[in-house]
Formats: C-alpha cells, structure tokens, sequence
C-alpha cells in the first residue's frame, strides 16, 4: 500500500489502513470536484487503485487502539482513532474560518492564507492552491509563502545577540525587544526600507525557486529598527499580494482577518497586519489553530457538540480585535506596488536565475 505519514500512523495505532479528503487532495491523484480517487488518472499512469488507502471524510473513527500499543503508551484499548486531517484544513477550523466570506492568516516559520469556498475553484494563472476541505462538500483556498518567521528568527540569530543577552536579564523573548525597539524607533510610520522576503525561492504567487531576498532602499540613515519593522512589513505585504487574488478568485470582499501563529502572539506585528492589509485583525485566543482544530473536529465527531458551526461558536473566542490606520495602507499599497516592480525588473532580464547561477552554484 502507499500511504502518507497520516495514514502510516493510523495504520500502526490500529491496523486499519485509510486517509481522508484533505490528505488525499494533496497527492495529485485526487478528483477534488467528486472526492474520491481519480479514475483516469489512475488509468493513464497504469496504478492499481487498490493499493491506495479508502478516503474518508476528516474526523471519521477508523478504529481502535491495538492491544500492543495501548500496552506500550498506558492509554486505555477503547480510546476512539479519528482521522486527522491538513494542516492548514484544521487550522482554518482552528480559526473558526469555516463558511465563504472568512479568511485566516497563520503566521509561523512559513505563512498560510486560507479561506472557505462552496464550489471548487481553479486559478487559471496557477497561483493559489484549490484542495478539499476538512469540512464535508467544501474547499479550502490556500496561498503559502515559504519563509515569514523564519526570516526573523534569521534575524535574531544573525544580528539579535544583545536582544538574546537581554532577553534572559528582562525574561522577555528576544522577539518581544526587537518590538520595543521598533516602537522606538518608527512604530507610526512604514520602515524606510523594502525587503522582498523569498529567503528559499518564492511560493505564492510567483512559484519562483530563482528567487532571493532583496533589501532596497539602504542609506547611511538606515535604523536597526528600520531592519526590524522591514521584515515584519515584508511577510504583510506578501501575505497581502495573495490575499488580494483570493478575494479576486472567491468574489469575496474580505473586512476581518482571523489570524493565529507564533507571529500573530505579538500586539506590534497584529497591528502591522492590519494597517497593511487594511482590514480588522481577529486575534483569537490561542496561536495553536491547527491542533485546536483537530480537536474541534474529534468533539464534534463524538458527539459533543451537535455540528461544526456549534462548536466554533462555543469554542473560539476572539481575544483582541485591531483597527487598521487607512492612512497608512495607503502607503503601504504603494510600497507593494514598488516591491512588485522590482520583483518583475529582476524576474524579467532574468538576473535571479543568473545569480543563481554564478553564485549559488
């Protein structure tokens, strides 16, 4: 059988061997309109489906534990296996992003934007992806940019080692200093610096492996916090290019933002997301959203709660709620049309594949 990770743990917790929707969606072999195994595909590249594990909709018990692995982990025999489900399927349940009209932004060392749509849709320009849902009969929009937080924890190791001193005599995060120190320095403006953040290549929308981060704009005025707040701008103004092409492809004006992820713990980048977005940010009240939407899932699933929409109600509580400064989007809407341009003058004459080339290779 060919199984994914999912299924292989599901296999040796209980000996039965399936997948669900959102994990099948992934492989390429998937019809996402009807939701099963896609005949023709199978037929053209001559695999036998059988070897494929049966989908399931997320949340369906499989099984229980075996004897053996409830003896080795202590759990009692009778605790219930559910099937899990994508990451980034669970964390829009985690965000309570479950119904058109919605969109989620999960900042970590990679960043996710997602939304509900009722009826599968495809961008014919390849720059958002269309999978199934952990939610029965919809699909999940999904645009994902490879490297946000890692970037700045890039920056913490490369140039944050007072902050990392500091952060141990103030117990504070290192992170938590490098706010104090925007705020310092130029919390009410956009830094005077643009950084286009494709540290490892570019993922939506561009799909670029050439790409490379660019830092424009450098004078002798340049600020430690200029740095700083350039790299927070700089995952916001990405977030929002695909933000901006999901709205386009779901005919869906989008006010609210619920955000979650390790980034989205400090009150300095929240308000950055939404005056760059220019939109309401919804803070719920844990970063977690994917573990929190499996668990989501699993109650409704057993009977704890009488549907999903039920269970976001009683379940997700929105901690803060951010105003943008329109004022300011504004100047970041120019900000992102220059990043563009520069992005499309190196992309266009060629130069990053160039580099990549003499430099890289």
């Amino acid at each position: 059988k060919f199984l994914t990770v999912h299924d292989y743990i599901i296999y040796n917790l209980t000996g039965e061997i399936f997948t669900d929707q959102t994990q099948a969606s992934r492989t390429m072999l998937f019809n996402i309109d009807k939701f099963c195994w896609d005949d023709e595909i199978f037929k053209y590249l001559e695999i036998d489906q059988d070897k494929f594990p049966q989908v399931m909709t997320t949340g369906t018990k499989v099984g229980e534990l075996k004897h053996d692995v409830a003896k080795k982990t202590g759990f009692p025999k009778e605790i219930p296996v559910l099937l899990g489900g994508g990451d980034q399927q669970l964390a829009a349940i985690g965000l309570g992003v479950i119904k058109e009209g919605r969109i989620g932004v999960i900042t970590g060392s990679g960043s996710f934007i997602i939304t509900h749509s009722d009826r599968s849709l495809r961008d014919g320009k390849m720059r958002i992806l269309c999978s199934a849902s952990a939610v029965p009969n919809k699909w999940i929009l999904e645009a994902g940019i490879f490297t946000t937080g890692s970037i700045y924890k890039w920056f913490k190791d490369t140039f944050g080692h007072i902050e990392v001193i500091l952060s141990k005599e103030l117990k504070k995060s290192p992170y938590e200093i490098f706010d104090m120190e925007i705020e310092a320095n130029s919390s009410r403006y956009p830094s005077r610096l643009i950084l286009l953040p494709h540290f490892t290549g570019s993922a939506a929308p561009y799909w670029n492996p050439f790409a490379k981060g660019i830092l424009f704009n450098l004078t002798l005025n340049t600020t430690r916090g200029d740095l700083i707040k350039a790299v927070l701008e700089s995952i916001c103004l990405e977030i929002k290019k695909n933000m901006s092409i999901i709205e386009e492809l779901s005919k869906k004006s989008i006010e609210e933002v619920y955000v979650g992820g390790g980034l989205s713990k400090s009150d300095l980048f929240n308000q950055i997301q939404a005056d760059v977005y220019g939109k309401y940010i919804m803070k719920v009240s844990t970063s977690e959203v994917a573990s929190l939407g499996a668990a989501m899932i699993g109650l409704t699933k057993l009977g704890l709660y009488r549907d999903l929409n039920e269970c976001v109600s009683s379940m997700i509580k929105i901690e803060k709620k951010i105003a943008p400064n329109y004022e300011l989007t504004k100047k970041y809407d120019a900000i992102m049309r220059i990043s563009e341009e520069i992005y499309n003058a190196l992309e266009e004459k060629g130069l990053y594949k160039k580099a990549f080339e003499i430099l890289d290779s």
